[in-house]
């Protein structure tokens, strides 16, 4: 499947769903930048919490879920409540996954940790209870609002959309952690000077940051 049909099935699986997934549309995959993945994963302490920032519609915590061990809890925020909502549901379109699956973005054993009813014929797919129960979802502001205590941050296409007057205090608040912060492609193209004053790149993949 190429990078159009993928995209096309998508937006179609979004239409379907209704006006919530239409907006994140593009902006939270199914376990998107796959070369990054295993890197991620080496960083997470076995006992750990990992704090994903800016969730969207949520694929992103049920894929960290299904990838990790059930000692690993997931706070997901988002300052939508409308996307919070759908996250906690966790019912989604069968095409989005199925999409990110023929991707390889997913795997079939991913899939099947996350929707354990996968294989019986369905539209939507609901994520299992014994992941979703390690994740707590809450609305968050980066701008306002106290972050949650983290060993690991996924805050990935979202920092280069907060405003340049408070970005720079979302940035130094999340370095002031010093953890390691994942970010999107998108973010890591939008760095500054100001940014790369307070984040070093990792070497195995530019989109994992520590402090400087």
């Amino acid at each position: 499947m190429t990078g159009i049909e993928w995209l096309g099935r998508y937006i179609d699986a979004a239409r379907a769903a209704g006006p919530t997934w239409l907006w994140s549309t593009g902006m939270t995959d199914w376990g998107r930048d796959p070369e990054m993945w295993p890197h991620l994963l080496a960083l997470i302490p076995a006992e750990a919490h990992v704090w994903c920032a800016g969730i969207a519609t949520g694929e992103e915590p049920p894929v960290l879920a299904a990838r990790t061990p059930d000692s690993v809890h997931i706070t997901a925020t988002d300052v939508r409540d409308d996307a919070l909502a759908a996250a906690r549901a966790g019912r989604y379109p069968r095409g989005m996954v199925d999409g990110a699956l023929d991707l390889g973005s997913v795997t079939l054993d991913d899939v099947h940790r996350m929707f354990p009813e996968y294989g019986r014929p369905s539209e939507w797919l609901h994520a299992s209870e014994t992941l979703l129960s390690r994740i707590t979802w809450s609305r968050l502001d980066l701008t306002a609002d106290r972050y949650p205590r983290a060993e690991v941050v996924l805050c990935r296409n979202v920092l280069h959309m907060i405003a340049a007057f408070e970005r720079a205090d979302v940035v130094d608040r999340l370095a002031a952690a010093h953890v390691p912060v994942i970010v999107g492609k998108s973010d890591r193209a939008h760095m500054d000077a100001y940014w790369r004053e307070r984040f070093a790149e990792t070497p195995s993949t530019p989109l994992i940051l520590r402090a400087a």
